[in-house]
């Protein structure tokens, strides 16, 4: 009779044993995870800084063309006023010129 309850109390020792191990096995998953997490959170904050910079790096692209249109907007301009400038230097210097030579310059045509 004394066999049923060793043989119980074995299975039961078993069993505990069994349960140990498996911690150690989850405690070394878990690490791993934990591990792998903290990978993840590290590439994200790469990710959220290379972002950062590339928004920063367009609004500059965008400042530069703007810029650059509007100076090409204004060199134009500037050619224009220094012809109108020329011309009256021209009318200044030959006096008052007839009333047919007296006229404005066409208006410039959408797309000039």
């Amino acid at each position: 009779m004394a066999l049923p309850p060793l043989g119980t109390f074995w299975k039961a020792a078993r069993a505990v044993e069994r349960v140990f191990e498996l911690e150690g096995l989850l405690k070394n998953e878990l690490g791993e995870l934990s591990r792998r997490v903290s990978d993840v959170e590290r590439r994200l904050s790469h990710i959220e800084a290379d972002r950062r910079e590339v928004v920063t790096e367009a609004r500059a692209a965008a400042a530069t063309a703007a810029s650059a249109a509007a100076s090409a907007h204004l060199s134009d301009l500037a050619r224009h006023v220094g012809a109108l400038q020329e011309q009256m230097r021209q009318v200044g210097a030959a006096g008052s010129p007839p009333r047919s030579r007296r006229r404005l310059p066409p208006p410039a045509k959408p797309g000039d």
